[in-house]
């Protein structure tokens, strides 16, 4: 399903961007039910900035496109750790107040925050933003976390997580070229 805000946006060849799956009502189609993105865990070394752009590709759904929207996370429970471990997946070690960048272990829920700019996630916020230059996106996105399922995983065994994007009904937005340096390179 073409992504309605993105889509439009494309100029030029290659694929316009999509929705990677989407529920709708066949009677009353004038919104998604449902919109959602899937993420199977890889060694990509762009997975993190990957993950946090379809939160943004979802974000930019909800209320407007979509009533609903949310991220599903599947791999191998190796794999899903050592991404968790990351260290820009962590919270910042010097801040008492700071989370993982999505919801993890006792945090059911919690914010991606790209206003005010977190400094050390600035070089990986960046290269997430570069793809909305132009495109006024929320400041702050919530998400409630489900999962791992199965919830007793074995070290071999796959998992799945999911978030779900929270409503906020006064979005706070901003266009990322006028907080974040956007350069054009995607892995840097």
């Amino acid at each position: 399903m073409p992504h309605p805000v993105l889509a439009p946006l494309k100029k030029g060849p290659g694929k316009k961007p999509q929705i990677d799956f989407v529920v709708t009502d066949p009677i009353s189609s004038s919104i998604f039910d449902l919109a959602i993105e899937t993420k199977w865990v890889s060694k990509s070394p762009t997975l993190l900035q990957d993950i946090i752009e379809d939160v943004v590709r979802l974000d930019l759904l909800v209320p407007q496109y979509a009533k609903a929207a949310i991220l599903i996370l599947a791999g191998r429970k190796p794999e899903i750790a050592k991404l968790f471990q990351n260290s820009q997946f962590q919270p910042y070690p010097n801040a008492f107040n700071s989370k993982p960048i999505l919801p993890l272990g006792n945090h059911q829920s919690s914010s991606v925050r790209f206003v005010p700019i977190p400094r050390f996630r600035e070089s990986l916020y960046s290269k997430v933003l570069r793809g909305f230059r132009g495109i006024e996106v929320s400041q702050s996105i919530r998400l409630t976390r489900s999962g791992p399922f199965p919830r007793t995983a074995n070290a071999r065994q796959y998992e799945v997580y999911i978030w779900r994007l929270g409503s906020i009904d006064m979005k706070m937005q901003f266009k990322p070229e006028e907080f974040y340096s956007l350069k054009n390179n995607k892995s840097s």
